[in-house]
């Protein structure tokens, strides 16, 4: 991974619009506003792991909380930057039922 990766796949997220699952595990070159980017070109992801990845925050959560309108799997494993709070703002979050 290059260190412009994460303005690689906030570039990628213009392009790729339906994307139903995404797996980024354990990837230290992103940052909150290239996922961002990407979830939100993608709203109809509903399995998403951010596991080990250490840009993930309470902030991030929030802005997950509203771009990801059908999120059914979210692993947060390893997340350290993630607090009770966080958590609890997704699980408070609706969700629109899967097509």
């Amino acid at each position: 991974i290059t260190p412009s990766f994460p303005a690689t796949l906030t570039a990628l997220s213009t392009s790729l619009t339906s994307l139903k699952l995404l797996d980024v595990r354990g990837c230290r070159a992103l940052d909150g506003e290239s996922i961002l980017a990407l979830l939100k070109s993608n709203p109809h992801i509903s399995t998403l792991s951010l596991a080990h990845v250490p840009a993930v925050t309470d902030q991030l959560l929030r802005g997950i909380c509203t771009a990801l309108l059908s999120i059914r799997v979210l692993d947060l494993s390893g997340c350290i930057k993630v607090t009770n709070t966080g958590v609890m703002n997704i699980v408070r979050h609706p969700v629109q039922a899967l097509d």
